[in-house]
């Protein structure tokens, strides 16, 4: 299928790009292309399991869980997709976002950071489809998100990672950077070059993804105290002997002394 950007005379295959200083390092030997997660149960950093029947499009996250780095990663997506007004994808366009959040992971972007390009090119990504949907399969969607995501990318970040490294590790299977490359304009005149958002509806979809986050660290926080509670504590029965030894010992204590 032709991208719904192309024109005339473009055709997708491979395309040449050079990795350049640091990008390239972190990413290069840890960025696995099939998956990322090898166990097929992932749960949440609360211990607890994803119920994923309360996510956004969560049977498709489900099926393409593995190419998650962690948990955090499948609610952030869940609330990309629901942000974005997603009304379908297919496995491999979910496997890609996924991947390019775990790219974003490895290049050492801060969370914060992270969600602000995902609040962003949420946004980008309604009017896009607004106009383009029509012309847009599923397959194309997941595509369309992470070009999305890329410009987002080199709005928010000072310091950003070339579209050479893009491209080398999430579109070389796709097209050629050049067709890339147009497709970055088309969406931006899609959005008439304006890549600022409102205050408001920027925070909203900021906090929304910040709570994601939030949420997992609070559950995680008394995950871990509970935790360390039973193994600092022991359990009802001993504590109720050593009470009772102790009371002995005290007692014996005072008529020798």
């Amino acid at each position: 299928l032709k991208p719904f950007w192309a024109g005339e005379g473009m055709k997708a295959g491979d395309g040449s790009a050079s990795l350049t200083r640091w990008q390239a390092a972190a990413v290069s030997s840890q960025f696995d292309t099939d998956s990322t997660l090898q166990s097929g149960d992932l749960r949440r950093r609360d211990g607890q399991a994803v119920d994923w029947d309360s996510l956004w499009l969560g049977h498709r996250l489900k099926a393409c869980r593995r190419f998650a780095s962690c948990s955090d990663d499948i609610l952030l997506v869940a609330c990309l997709f629901e942000l974005a007004r997603l009304p379908a994808i297919d496995d491999d366009s979910t496997a890609l976002i996924l991947r390019t959040l775990n790219f974003l992971r490895l290049c050492d972007y801060a969370i914060e950071d992270i969600c602000s390009v995902l609040a962003h090119a949420s946004a980008y990504f309604i009017d896009a489809y607004g106009i383009c949907g029509n012309r847009m399969d599923m397959a194309e969607v997941g595509n369309v998100m992470v070009t999305l995501m890329f410009i987002a990318h080199c709005y928010v970040h000072d310091e950003t990672c070339s579209l050479h490294v893009w491209h080398s590790h999430l579109f070389r299977d796709y097209c050629p950077i050049g067709t890339l490359n147009l497709a970055i304009v088309r969406l931006l005149e899609i959005r008439k070059y304006v890549l600022r958002l409102e205050s408001q509806d920027l925070l909203r979809r900021f906090m929304a993804f910040l709570e994601v986050i939030q949420q997992q660290d609070s559950a995680s926080s008394m995950h871990d105290r509970c935790l360390l509670e039973d193994a600092v504590s022991p359990p009802e029965e001993e504590q109720g002997i050593l009470e009772s030894v102790f009371g002995r010992f005290m007692t014996f204590a005072y008529d020798f002394g």
